[in-house]
């Protein structure tokens, strides 16, 4: 009876930790080279506010000229793009799709609804987002993104913005 509560004991105690680092959101050290940052979003099971800053000033060419995270975060509110300045902890933050929504529609100046354009609340920008195909509208603004998903998101807003360059 013991040693099965024991061994019930030690696979608890292996799942809670394999299920903590799967739900860890990366962080890394300033110094860090661009494109190891780029992998390690990519990797994250879970994106944060930091993750979207450096992607956002690494895609404009200007990861080397801002050294470190905070200066990273403020170049994204000289943009207005999105304000970071109230987070308190940007670098363990978990990103949402709302979030996301907001800083997407500013960075591409993607067209904007009434509501969004009126308010500028993350859930408008959501539904705009929505909207443009970007992202399916099953989701709210309060649900949560990975570094990949993050980073295909971007990807899908760049194709999009490609294809309307050329069409107009």
């Amino acid at each position: 009876m013991k040693s099965g509560i024991v061994i019930f004991g030690i696979c608890l105690l292996v799942n809670l930790a394999v299920t903590s680092s799967e739900n860890e959101i990366t962080t890394y050290p300033e110094n860090t080279p661009e494109m190891e940052v780029y992998r390690l979003i990519l990797d994250s099971p879970k994106a944060s506010f930091q993750h979207l800053a450096d992607l956002l000033v690494m895609s404009q060419g200007e990861y080397g000229k801002y050294p470190d995270a905070k200066s990273r975060r403020e170049r994204l509110n000289e943009l207005n793009i999105y304000n970071m300045t109230n987070l308190q902890n940007p670098e363990t933050t978990q990103l949402d799709r709302g979030a996301l929504s907001k800083a997407m529609m500013n960075y591409f100046k993607l067209d904007r609804g009434m509501i969004f354009f009126l308010t500028g609340a993350e859930r408008y920008a959501l539904k705009d987002f929505q909207h443009h195909g970007l992202m399916q509208s099953t989701y709210s603004e309060w649900s949560k993104i990975s570094g990949s998903q993050m980073i295909g998101i971007f990807n899908a807003c760049e194709k999009a913005q490609q294809k309307k360059e050329n069409w107009g």
